[in-house]
């Protein structure tokens, strides 16, 4: 880091602002071995901001990791258009609103958790309130969950399923039960991207009923965690990185 500043006082001739102040100009490094991403923030507040969030619940996605999910499973779709997408564990509906904001044209979700799901309305009723996004009550192991029409119907499955931190991680056999309806979904033509902490679990149970279908990840740092983006299905063509500044 230290190398780092001294060469941007020597290209710039700027100095850097003192612990914890806002710089004129915002510049951010991700190293990874021999991988380098370099971004420059040129806006006055941070991407992570965004208007629709009215309502929060435990465990709530940051918002530039949805937008890069649900362009994620659009490009493992061969960058085709996503129609429609499901998140059966929507929390406060973060992926329910990047999806609307990247123009999805039918997008539902559900989750088992009143409170999560009084959050998820009041958030995706801010980005439209013309245009009703349907949030049910539902829980993601449960069979019925997955044969309603807007889950049965989904070209993307989008979700981010607990990671042991704010919410609990789900119970024994979950992994399984996941397993089971994206390789049911992905054998109908959907993708699935999912979020985790224990993506080789997820990883293991996929392979175990669907040893060919195509898998790939992306493991990304985050609030001292390094979940991983879980892709099922279609083309694994996608960039080497995924980073997630806000």
């Amino acid at each position: 880091a230290e190398m780092v500043e001294s060469f941007m006082v020597r290209a710039t001739g700027l100095q850097p602002s003192p612990p914890r102040t806002r710089a004129p100009i915002d510049v951010r490094l991700f190293v990874d071995q021999g991988f380098v991403l370099t971004g420059i923030r040129l806006l006055d507040h941070p991407l992570s901001k965004r208007s629709y969030r009215l309502a929060t619940y435990q465990g709530a996605l940051s918002p530039t990791v949805a937008a890069a999910m649900v362009a994620m499973a659009g490009m493992a779709r061969g960058g085709n258009p996503l129609t429609r997408l499901g998140d059966p564990c929507c929390g406060s509906g973060t992926i329910l609103a990047e999806a609307y904001r990247q123009a999805v044209r039918f997008i539902a979700g559900s989750d088992s958790n009143p409170e999560a799901i009084k959050a998820a309305r009041s958030n995706v009723r801010a980005l439209n309130p013309r245009w009703t996004i349907p949030v049910e009550k539902a829980d993601l192991t449960c069979a019925d969950t997955w044969k309603s029409p807007w889950l049965s119907q989904a070209d993307a499955v989008v979700t981010n399923v607990p990671w042991g931190k704010q919410v609990p991680t789900a119970g024994r056999g979950f992994f399984g039960i996941l397993a089971h309806h994206l390789v049911e979904r992905v054998h109908e033509g959907a993708v699935g991207c999912v979020l985790t902490t224990h993506p080789d679990q997820l990883q293991a149970q996929i392979v175990k009923r669907a040893p060919q279908i195509a898998l790939d990840t992306r493991e990304l740092g985050f609030l001292g965690q390094t979940p991983t983006v879980v892709l099922v299905g279609g083309s694994t063509a996608l960039p080497a990185a995924v980073q997630t500044a806000g």
